[in-house]
């Protein structure tokens, strides 16, 4: 079945209401009326209910027209605050809120709360990267914890030190840094991590400006060349021991650690098959301690390598007799 309606059956159908509508609107009167306008008002009246609805589609661009996308008409956003201010005063609100921060961690600290310390030290350095007494403060709150988590701190210093300008007292970061690379070199060494710890004392080191007069640099070297040793790498450990020997062999109060150094550089010397070397070295620590029995003995092999095989046996009876007596 058809679902349109013709208007010849809506009238048919409305027809009796038409009729008596008629007589209905004939009865008014309108001053300013008319025939028409009665009959338009009684057509709108009865047709309206029964007509189809009007839903207006959507709105084609004329021919030739120009497209306009939804995006191009969509108005902009304005402008939010902190776009509307200087970066200058970015910066200094920045800064006044990574101080707030700071001195929150500073009263964390100062109660023995480290770790809360710490995150308050970091949300500090967020705000501003800069902010260089938050990073040194945050590695002395590391540095108070245990165990230590050296790579915290030496990371935290590191930045200090990175800050533009850098930090006021430079050179007692840059000691703080060095002391913590020797400390967790002497970990790693301990640990079997060789590798880790020539990276360590190296460092170490540098931030002590290799100053030679430093007991703390001569460690460094020690260890380093001990490091070396362990991984077979005789020739840098040699050169590390020759750095410590030569700057205390006229230094009485080092007397132990120019004969362990001079044991040791000899031991290197013998493995890179040196042995004229290795006995010279041998020699000068018997001078330090002559009843020394495994001297004698590192003596003993070293000639007996060089083919010098009275020397050998001379000093191996001198070792089975120290160790006879002890």
């Amino acid at each position: 079945m058809d679902s349109k309606i013709s208007v010849k059956e809506i009238v048919k159908n409305k027809l009796p209401k038409i009729k008596n509508g008629l007589k209905k609107y004939w009865k008014v009167i309108l001053p300013s009326g008319s025939v028409g306008t009665i009959l338009v008002a009684f057509a709108f009246n009865y047709f309206a209910p029964i007509l189809p609805k009007y839903s207006p589609g959507p709105i084609e661009n004329p021919p030739g027209g120009i497209k306009i996308s939804v995006a191009e008409i969509t108005p902009q956003p304005g402008l939010d605050e902190e776009s509307q201010v200087s970066t200058e005063e970015i910066e200094f609100r920045r800064h006044q809120t990574a101080e707030r921060l700071h001195g929150t961690g500073k009263a964390y600290f100062d109660n023995g709360d480290f770790e809360n310390a710490i995150v308050e030290f970091n949300k500090s350095t967020a705000e501003d990267i800069n902010f260089s007494i938050s990073y040194i403060d945050c590695a002395v709150a590391y540095a108070r914890l245990e165990p230590r988590n050296y790579q915290a701190i030496i990371n935290n210093y590191t930045k200090a030190l990175n800050c533009i300008p850098p930090p006021s007292k430079k050179d007692n970061v840059e000691t703080e840094l060095a002391k913590t690379y020797l400390e967790y070199g002497y970990q790693l060494y301990n640990n079997s991590g060789y590798t880790l710890a020539i990276d360590c004392f190296s460092n170490a080191i540098n931030y002590f400006h290799n100053d030679l007069h430093n007991v703390n640099v001569l460690q460094a070297y020690y260890n380093r060349g001990c490091s070396h040793y362990f991984l077979d790498e005789h020739f840098e450990s040699e050169s590390d021991y020759s750095i410590i020997i030569d700057n205390i062999k006229d230094d009485k109060k080092n007397e132990k650690v120019y004969f362990n150094v001079l044991d040791a550089r000899g031991r290197c010397r013998y493995y890179q098959r040196k042995y004229n070397e290795a006995i010279i070295d041998y020699t000068n620590a018997l001078n330090f301690e002559p009843f020394n029995s495994q001297i004698h003995k590192n003596l003993a092999q070293a000639y007996l390598s060089n083919g010098d095989y009275k020397q050998s046996e001379h000093h191996k009876q001198l070792a089975e007799e120290i160790d006879n007596n002890k």
